[in-house]
């Protein structure tokens, strides 16, 4: 039921929508992103690789960060978004997750265009800029990856990013892990204005 609501919703437009679009990796070098940071990227990227194709997604962005929270060296705010999702109710969380990663391996198959080089959908430059902002003068932190993931608003007429899609169908939803994570070092409400694509 939840793949087939996942594939019904605009939100499964997002990629393809984007793919004649996709950014070139590289440009992730232009961002000022912590070591944490760019692991997380990194691994986000290889669970994109495994689903289907090499395209940086938000939605892929979202899975690492919680995947790093089961592990020794994943920060607190990893453990605590894990925690928020997984004890919400675990079983929403994986099958959205393995319906998103049908859904984006079925639509890998079915691009005319499918990316063999790593690349990246034009939210994620957006989402890194705006993290920079929360950031300030340091480098992107996990936390300001994840206060730009829920914060970012694209341009008018453009679809929701995957990531704020997924956690609207499951609970405790989008508006509840916003208000949660805002705290985490990052002021999504002040510098939503700047982050507006």
């Amino acid at each position: 039921m939840l793949g087939a609501d996942l594939r019904d919703r605009k939100m499964v437009r997002t990629t393809a929508a984007a793919g004649a679009a996709l950014v070139p990796l590289a440009e992730l070098e232009r961002f000022r992103l912590a070591g944490e940071t760019r692991l997380l990227c990194l691994r986000a990227l290889e669970a994109a690789r495994e689903a289907g194709c090499p395209t940086l997604t938000t939605s892929f962005l979202l899975f690492a960060l919680v995947n790093s929270g089961a592990e020794p060296t994943g920060g607190p705010l990893c453990r605590s978004l894990r925690q928020r999702l997984l004890a919400a109710d675990a079983d929403a969380y994986q099958g959205v997750k393995a319906a998103y990663c049908g859904w984006f391996r079925g639509a890998c198959g079915r691009g005319r265009a499918v990316a063999s080089e790593p690349c990246m959908t034009p939210y994620i430059p957006a989402v890194l800029a705006l993290a920079e902002g929360f950031a300030g003068a340091a480098a992107v932190e996990p936390q300001h990856l994840l206060a730009a993931l829920l914060d970012y608003t694209p341009g008018p007429g453009a679809v929701q990013p995957g990531i704020q899609y997924i956690l609207s169908m499951i609970r405790p939803g989008l508006d509840p892990v916003r208000r949660e994570f805002a705290s985490h070092g990052a002021a999504p409400a002040v510098a939503a204005e700047s982050g507006r694509a």
